[in-house]
């Protein structure tokens, strides 16, 4: 059985949070993991396994629930479709396996991480179907999904997966910006 959310401890019964938390990254890599403990010596360890976030007892309940009301929005932002149709074929990509979306001339190219698809779309048209506050702009030819933006270094934005992207003189900060501001509200 599979979960969107775990809430973990560091020290449960007969096991070691981080040790469970690893082993469920393993397995379902897209899960989100919030601790919920007393230690706070462990603040820099839970990371390590992509935590969504932690949180320090004794916790409030307007602290708990806006964490999940955070956990609710994230998951319900990466659960939205993108579609499409190109060559008399229908398409329909969740946002959240989305890199980024480049044009060239009248076509556009939607990158994934196993996949590049192509569109007939402009890329204005293409930015009323995706969340504004997953894609930002690096130049006028292209938007990138935030989820999967590493850092972003003076004309150069960094993937997750290595690739390397060109962002323009007039998008640099903004892009720097709206990347802060996602890594605020999400990690």
């Amino acid at each position: 059985m599979t979960y969107d959310i775990y809430i973990l401890d560091i020290e449960m019964q007969g096991m070691n949070g981080l040790e469970l938390a690893k082993t469920i990254r393993t397995n379902e890599p897209n899960a989100l993991i919030i601790f919920l403990t007393s230690y706070s010596e462990y603040v820099f360890d839970v990371f390590e396994v992509i935590t969504f976030d932690f949180l320090l007892k004794p916790i409030t309940f307007k602290r708990f629930q806006k964490v999940l009301q955070k956990a609710s929005t994230y998951l319900n932002m990466n659960k939205k479709l993108f579609s499409f149709s190109y060559c008399k074929k229908n398409f329909s990509i969740p946002c959240s396996e989305i890199m980024y979306i480049d044009k060239s001339g009248r076509k556009a190219f939607l990158h994934t991480p196993k996949s590049t698809y192509t569109l007939n779309m402009t890329l204005s048209n293409i930015l009323t179907h995706v969340d504004p506050n997953l894609f930002g702009k690096i130049r006028s030819s292209c938007i990138v999904n935030l989820e999967y933006v590493q850092e972003v270094v003076r004309d150069e934005l960094l993937l997750k997966n290595g690739e390397s992207l060109f962002v323009s003189r007039n998008y640099r900060h903004t892009i720097k910006s709206q990347h802060l501001n996602f890594i605020r509200n999400h990690f």
